[in-house]
């Protein structure tokens, strides 16, 4: 799987993960580690507290310590959501952290997200739920402007099974968020369903 993201990713002065400690963004974070040098830029996790969750400075933590462990650098990016959004909880934090994402991240950098496949079919089951036009319905895109560098989504055509049987092959230890088997979040119940 790491010789895999060498093929995707274009040239940035820094690779930057969003790191939340969950097993996709844990994945991905190794598999780069593991193919650092042929990167030939700096690799580093980026962590959003959104302080929603009794756990989220344990969480920060556990991120803090992985990126260390796989000599990573490490940033802590604090956001406050707007818990009367009208579009919910999920959207406004959502929001938050792709606003702070986009404000902090450096000139020329690649903030890289770890959207599988399975992401990617309920994006677009969401959107179609919702009457989003053609471009609603064309999904998440590989690689966008973001800020004033680019974000990179490179496991959009990466089956969920082959991110979790690499975290288990890897003993990799992840955050589980209980906010995931929340049925108050659309998301969430379509995974469900």
């Amino acid at each position: 799987m790491p010789r895999h993201l060498l093929q995707t990713l274009p040239d940035a002065t820094a690779y930057w993960v969003a790191f939340s400690g969950g097993m996709d963004s844990q994945v991905l974070l190794h598999a780069l580690a593991a193919i650092r040098a042929p990167l030939g830029a700096p690799l580093g996790a980026v962590h959003v507290h959104h302080g929603l969750q009794d756990e989220a400075d344990a969480w920060d933590a556990h991120c803090e310590r992985v990126a260390r462990q796989l000599d990573c650098e490490y940033v802590l990016l604090p956001v406050t959501v707007e818990r009367t959004h009208t579009d919910g909880l999920e959207a406004a934090a959502r929001e938050a952290r792709y606003q702070v994402l986009r404000d902090w991240l450096p000139s020329g950098a690649a903030l890289l997200t770890a959207h599988h496949q399975r992401d990617q079919a309920k994006t677009l089951l969401l959107q179609l739920l919702r009457g989003s036009g053609p471009k609603g319905l064309a999904g998440m895109p590989f690689s966008q402007a973001f800020g004033r560098g680019q974000l990179l989504r490179p496991w959009l055509d990466t089956p969920y099974a082959r991110l979790q049987a690499y975290a288990e092959q890897a003993g990799l230890a992840w955050i589980e968020d209980p906010s995931n088997a929340s049925v108050a979040f659309a998301r969430n119940r379509l995974r469900m369903s």
